[in-house]
């Protein structure tokens, strides 16, 4: 009996010892928790409204890509498996810790397609950048965001994005294109600099095959396909009799069939809109054009072309395919692009200064949405995913914003002046901040979202700090 007691009081010391044991371990082996500090929300600051309404460059149309660094160059710029990452919470030195986001994660999360976690909808405020006072990124290296749960990468050092209207990812989002030097969408390394018979800044992916690119001949006076896989380049429509011809002057898309395109071109010294057809290669429409003629494209349905600049060069006109009139839509177009509300209904979105609003092209009503944002550049290249645009303001922010199509039924007047809309719900999704200083054109971020929105890519001088290159920001995938 008492060998039993003795034994029995042995075995509790072991357990006891065991299970302190085991506690000891879990505490020391678990990992910490990331305990960023939280957003710090201020009042918004005051944007500068010096900036035009409609400032695109025409130095943009001509100019070739900067020569600057090859980022497969050298082996430390090239990348490797993963990309060094940065912690980008108010907490963080920027050096790497052991309370760091491995890289491990974020490429097990990448190699998830199907489980991006969105940014969670909410009213925009305006949101400090811990980063504002840290060195530039280097090529190929990343910050990581847990509050917004996405990583921003710097691909190039010098080269950089065209337009937010200008998809640079192709189809499948494998390819990246900067000025006619291709880019992989995985690591960002140099892939090629393809010689193709299209001009730089009037290459645009195909909607449909991740291999072709659009766009004007380098001779101005045909529209070509270039396909990668072959290298080799077909002329669809010859524009004989006209010349200087672009996609649009430089921000004009494909619908989304790959079909129809709007080209603008020259001729006897006037200029004119030209409606294509790609899959007949036929022109099925023209329209002389105004002096103050801005820009002009098709809608991604293909039913509706907008041409902006008329007598004044933020008016702008709703067509049909054939560029017969159908109405005025306002007399100040703001930076913008096609796309789709929460309910399908095709719209022309835009930012200004007070709210991103949309009109709906198919009865012109005008729904103001996100409020705050402030002005800067639109991107609804997200064919994939319908009802959001991506802004990149010249405040600074980075997001998406919902084109709700939920509203009240109050009236109110905002921009564009003069003109009354309905207010659609206040949601954005923040992918983080551009970080660029806006002294010039070149280095105003012009933010352009891939096909899912799950990445956008902009340009970016880092405060001034640094060189304008490119950066593509990612919704990383949910747990």
């Amino acid at each position: 009996m008492n060998h039993h007691i003795k034994y029995f009081k042995v075995m509790n010391k072991l357990s006891i010892i065991l299970l302190m044991t085991l506690l000891v371990f879990s505490f020391q082996n678990c990992g910490s928790f990331d305990a960023e500090n939280s957003i710090n929300f201020s009042s918004q600051s005051d944007v500068s409204s010096t900036e035009p309404l409609n400032e695109r460059d025409n130095s943009k149309e001509n100019s070739s890509p900067s020569p600057g660094l090859s980022e497969n160059e050298t082996n430390e710029n090239t990348p490797s498996g993963s990309n060094p990452i940065v912690d980008e919470s108010e907490n963080s030195s920027g050096s790497s810790s052991e309370n760091d986001k491995p890289d491990e994660m974020v490429n097990e999360q990448q190699n998830e397609s199907s489980k991006y976690k969105y940014g969670n909808g909410r009213a925009y405020q305006n949101i400090n950048d811990p980063s504002k006072s840290k060195s530039p990124l280097s090529v190929y290296q990343s910050v990581y965001n847990s509050d917004f749960n996405t990583k921003t990468t710097r691909i190039s050092r010098e080269n950089r994005h065209h337009y937010s209207k200008r998809q640079a990812f192709n189809s499948d989002e494998t390819l990246i294109n900067l000025r006619g030097q291709i880019y992989s969408a995985q690591n960002y390394s140099l892939v090629s600099s393809h010689q193709s018979a299209i001009q730089n800044i009037e290459r645009n992916w195909s909607n449909l095959s991740p291999h072709i690119i659009y766009g004007l001949s380098s001779d101005q006076k045909s529209f070509v396909m270039y396909n990668l896989n072959t290298n080799s380049n077909e002329e669809l429509i010859s524009f004989t009799g006209y010349s200087k011809c672009s996609l649009g002057s430089g921000e004009g898309n494909i619908s989304t069939d790959d079909r129809y395109a709007f080209i603008d071109c020259n001729k006897n010294g006037k200029k004119y809109g030209l409606s294509i057809d790609l899959k007949e290669k036929r022109i099925l429409g023209t329209i002389e054009l105004d002096k103050a003629y801005n820009w002009g494209s098709f809608s991604q349905s293909g039913k509706y072309i907008i041409i902006q600049g008329f007598e004044i060069s933020n008016r702008a006109f709703l067509y049909d395919k054939s560029l017969n009139l159908i109405r005025k839509v306002t007399d100040k177009l703001y930076h913008g692009d096609f796309g789709y509300n929460d309910k399908g209904e095709e719209v022309y979105a835009a930012i200004s200064w007070d709210y991103i609003h949309y009109f709906r092209l198919s009865d012109n009503q005008l729904v103001f949405t996100a409020k705050g944002v402030g002005h800067g550049h639109l991107s609804c290249r997200n064919i994939l995913r319908p009802g959001w645009c991506y802004y990149s303001s010249f405040g600074g922010a980075l997001g998406a914003a919902k084109l709700s199509s939920n509203s009240s039924t109050k009236s109110v007047s905002g921009s564009p002046p003069g003109q009354k809309g309905i207010v659609g719900l206040n949601l954005v999704e923040p992918m983080g901040f551009h970080r660029s200083g806006g002294s010039s054109y070149d280095a105003q971020a012009k933010l352009s979202v891939s096909p899912s929105g799950t990445k956008a890519i902009f340009n970016s001088n880092w405060y001034e700090k640094d060189k304008v290159g490119a950066y593509v920001s990612e919704f990383l995938q949910g747990q």
